[in-house]
């Protein structure tokens, strides 16, 4: 929709107003954004399908009755029709998934990917980067618009309210069950288990009654050889294949590809969780000093291994000694496997604050 085509003159109660067209009117309080009918450009008023309050947006949330049209939504498996908790969950019958029909490309490479937004295995590029989002409190730059502000700590999520369809007690999410009655919107969704009928949270829980779950029957296979596996990432037993060989991580540190997973070490910089976004917390930075000198500084994965192969002591003893966590380096007994330990007494490890 063009910004520059909504009037600002109110479409609810017919007043003008100053200032952003897509704010709630300063008369009415209803937003000003206008939703014309495709067929004879008549300007739509949204009210709700259960109790007729009046919605800003066909897919708002109804603040009386808190029912939203979205609640009704139901996914199924386009192959054979099975339903599904969410439009690219993985077909627990026949295994198949939607997200294998995206055609979804990168913007600077043209690599294929399974998500517009998502990372780019390649080149490393997402198109969250530029993002323009800010925090609406100190104006801090976001990835994206519900991110959680890093200088303030605000997210608008904070500012959402969601309440209980039945009696209207205030939830902390919309999939949260209500402590007072007890309602809960999955509820509305009548899963069954196929043994037992017995109610289950979501299509694929295990049943509380029997243990049974759909999962014990699901028939996923190998993506080379179609040979029957138990779970889609198992490896297979015939051609060795498994999905997982055709996933790349990226070290956050110094972006070499190579990790066999988000958590493995880097083979490069040598950290650990190397994929992770929250590497740093799993990786210090320690000066080594000996004679108030330092003698070598690095993450802590590489000062261990730094010592180890100095023949000054080993990973196990290090860490009962607490030489991390400030204690200075006390050889223990006579040892032939690390010779040079009495030449490094009294080294110290200090732990570097990054800037």
């Amino acid at each position: 929709m063009d910004k520059a085509n909504v009037s600002k003159i109110c479409p609810w109660c017919n007043k003008k107003n100053y200032g952003n067209p897509f704010e709630k009117c300063s008369w009415c309080g209803n937003t000003m954004i206008e939703y014309p009918c495709k067929e004879c450009g008549n300007i739509l008023k949204h009210s709700c399908e259960k109790c007729g309050n009046t919605l800003d947006g066909p897919a708002e949330r109804c603040s009386k009755c808190n029912y939203r049209v979205m609640d009704d939504v139901k996914y199924s498996c386009k192959e054979c029709g099975n339903i599904l908790n969410h439009m690219f969950e993985v077909c627990y019958k026949c295994g198949y998934s939607a997200s294998k029909d995206s055609n979804y490309r990168c913007k600077k490479c043209g690599e294929k990917i399974n998500n517009p937004a998502k990372k780019c295995y390649e080149c490393g590029y997402s198109p969250m980067k530029d993002c323009n989002s800010k925090c609406k409190i100190c104006g801090n730059k976001l990835n994206f618009n519900i991110q959680r502000c890093k200088e303030c700590g605000y997210s608008i999520v904070d500012d959402f309210k969601y309440y209980c369809s039945n009696c209207g007690n205030r939830l902390n999410h919309s999939l949260e069950r209500c402590n007072v009655c007890g309602t809960f919107e999955r509820d509305k969704f009548n899963f069954k288990c196929s043994k037992c009928k017995s109610p289950i949270s979501n299509s694929t829980s295990r049943c509380e009654e029997c243990g049974y779950s759909v999962l014990d029957d699901a028939k996923f296979k190998c993506n080379k050889c179609n040979n029957r596996l138990k779970n889609p990432m198992e490896r297979c037993k015939f051609c060795g294949y498994s999905r997982r060989e055709d996933s790349k991580h990226f070290c956050k540190n110094c972006g070499k590809e190579g990790l066999i997973n988000s958590s493995s070490r880097c083979t490069y910089c040598g950290i650990i969780k190397a994929g992770c976004n929250n590497w740093r917390k799993y990786n210090e930075i320690y000066d080594l000093i000996l004679n108030d000198k330092i003698i070598f500084t690095d993450f802590k994965q590489n000062c261990i291994e730094y010592l180890i192969e100095n023949l000054v002591a080993g990973k196990s003893f290090l860490n009962k000694s607490k030489f991390f966590q400030g204690n200075p380096f006390e050889p223990k007994s006579k040892n032939n496997k690390y010779i040079n330990q009495e030449k490094f007494k009294g080294l110290r490890a200090i732990k570097r604050f990054r800037q």
